[in-house]
């Protein structure tokens, strides 16, 4: 069981970036799910060093997916490019702004990321809220459990009041 609140927040005439909190393998088929026909243009970036580790895995998920790899460690430049290529070519971007899934369903702390990519490519940012996916199938976990999930979809914040709040800030 899937309850949604927010669903008239999400935009139907641009791409933008989609924030979630991030507990499980199951949030970004759950933001897809949710999002209906925007989701069917969502791609995220998901981490080269668990997704596309091993040739089996980095021929199905480059071959099959809308996954864009991205270097956990080390430079984020060529990760950031091709998230920017999907925003510029109309997908929306789902983003962990945790990098990683909370390994005890709590919110962790932000990466810069999420900023740096509605600020340089001028994109809207939609937040969601997901509850449930953590004791469905917490990290470590491979069996999902049917517990009932939540996901609250907030006001979308614009390009233009984030751009006006950060005016300037360090970069």
């Amino acid at each position: 069981n899937v309850q949604v609140t927010g669903k008239s927040f999400i935009p139907q005439n641009r791409n933008f970036l989609v924030v979630a909190n991030h507990t499980s393998h199951l949030d970004m088929g759950l933001v897809k799910v949710v999002l209906g026909d925007q989701g069917e243009r969502l791609t995220a970036l998901a981490a080269r060093d668990y997704f596309f580790d091993t040739p089996l895995k980095r021929a199905y998920f480059e071959n099959f997916t809308h996954l864009i790899p991205m270097d956990r460690h080390g430079s984020l430049r060529d990760s950031l490019r091709l998230a920017g290529q999907a925003l510029a070519q109309g997908y929306n971007l789902l983003i962990f702004p945790e990098g990683t899934r909370s390994p005890k369903g709590e919110l962790l702390e932000f990466k810069p990321t999420l900023g740096y990519l509605a600020l340089t490519y001028r994109v809207d940012v939609l937040p969601l809220f997901l509850k449930g996916t953590y004791e469905s199938l917490p990290k470590g976990s491979i069996f999902p459990k049917g517990n009932d999930l939540e996901v609250r979809i907030g006001p979308v914040l614009e390009y233009r009041d984030l751009k006006a709040r950060t005016s300037g800030m360090a970069r």
